[in-house]
């Protein structure tokens, strides 16, 4: 049963759960957030995400007229992650389309690169890494920039990434079937009870030692299929600072998942 939220100061029913967008005025913001109802929920949860925004999970019998009290009450601690959000995926390497002319710069393996484009009609588009620069021909309207730079991005994604799992399978004693690199909307690794690997094509984006966790990651999940207390172990040994890129991709995945 679903029921919609709204701020009508009656009890939810015991079998209520729903999830909507609300907005609220803090000093002078208009501040937009999701309202869940979870029948799990023991208290009162808020987060704040890079993909969510902020989020308040009630229990299923929460009076809804307390949440903007609440909210309130809450104002300067909402309104510094927020803002803190806000500035981290400003700050979060991604690649605008739009700006992908002579001159810009686009990540690759966790370094930026200066974009060197001639335009040409006719001929083979390509791109071509020199040095810091990647150098880039197109064929006019035919081919833009972008996807010149996306093919580029795939092809040096399949090179590195199987280069990558097949080096760190061999130095850990780790065997596995194939290797997939796919385009991947909601996760960067998996495997499969086939003992294949499929990892991210925007995997090229990042610099190459978290390129390493995350093939390691996977590699382990050939040993332990969860996430058990040994599983981490053995990440550990294989990546001691394993939690720091842990931070690093929640901090970037979501502008890296927009390419």
């Amino acid at each position: 049963m679903t029921i919609t939220a709204s701020h009508t100061g009656q009890l939810l029913p015991a079998d209520g759960v729903s999830e909507r967008e609300q907005a609220l005025v803090i000093g002078d913001r208009q501040i937009r957030y999701r309202l869940r109802i979870s029948t799990r929920a023991k208290r009162i949860r808020l987060e704040v995400t890079h993909d969510k925004g902020l989020l308040v999970v009630v229990p299923k019998r929460y009076r809804l007229t307390d949440v903007p009290i609440l909210l309130r009450s809450k104002s300067s601690w909402i309104l510094r992650k927020l803002d803190l959000v806000a500035r981290e995926r400003s700050e979060s390497p991604g690649t605008s389309a739009n700006k992908l002319q002579d001159g810009a710069q686009v990540l690759y393996r966790g370094n930026h690169l200066v974009l060197s484009v001639l335009k040409k009609n006719g001929g083979k588009a390509e791109a071509r890494l020199v040095g810091d620069h990647l150098r880039i021909v197109t064929s006019g309207s035919e081919r833009p920039v972008e996807a010149v730079l996306d093919a580029w991005y795939r092809r040096e994604a399949n090179r590195v990434l199987r280069e990558r799992v097949a080096d760190l399978a061999a130095r850990f004693g780790i065997s596995y079937s194939r290797v997939f690199v796919r385009n991947q909307r909601t996760r960067w690794g998996s495997c499969s009870t086939r003992r294949n690997i499929n990892l991210n094509w925007r995997l090229i984006l990042m610099p190459d030692e978290v390129i390493n966790y995350i093939v390691i990651h996977e590699l382990t999940h050939l040993e332990e299929l969860n996430h058990s207390k040994r599983f981490w172990e053995l990440v550990g040994i294989r990546c001691p600072n394993y939690r720091q890129y842990k931070t690093w991709l929640r901090r970037n995945s979501p502008a890296l998942m927009q390419r």
